[in-house]
């Protein structure tokens, strides 16, 4: 079952864990919420998108009614990765009321071919992708 325990630790939160694709179908179901599934690694690098994005969602939680979770993905067959087509993570899936609504998995910092060098306090090319994507889907919602 989903690990719901978030700790806050100056404005930074651990994502919700989900283990298995039973967690993730039921999840993506919670009524009235836009739910961020980031699909990643047990362990990420230090400065990854999820590391990031651990920063910025407490806000977004509370600002665009949003809830985040992680779900960790292994090399090797996983019903989860068939589920969603995953081939390479991070992958972030953007879902409302158990419809999936985008599915990103093109990131930079999975291409060993690209680098997205930041300074400290920016964000990234990937978290300013996956911000803008949450806040279209939020004022899609709004709007309907």
């Amino acid at each position: 079952m989903a690990r719901n325990a978030r700790f806050a630790n100056n404005g930074i939160i651990n994502l919700g864990t989900l283990k298995t694709l039973e967690d993730v179908n039921n999840t993506k179901k919670i009524p009235d919420k836009l739910i961020v599934i980031l699909f990643n690694v047990l362990y990420p690098d230090r400065d990854s998108l999820e590391t990031r994005m651990k920063s910025w969602a407490k806000k977004f939680e509370s600002d665009y009614n949003a809830q985040f979770y992680k779900c960790v993905v292994v090399d090797g067959e996983q019903d989860i990765k068939k589920e969603f087509k995953i081939n390479e993570p991070p992958v972030v899936i953007f879902f409302r009321n158990g419809e999936i609504l985008e599915k990103i998995d093109q990131f930079i910092e999975s291409d060993p071919n690209q680098s997205d060098i930041t300074k400290p306090g920016e964000d990234s090319k990937d978290e300013k992708k996956v911000k803008e994507r949450l806040i279209h889907h939020h004022n899609q919602k709004s709007t309907t």
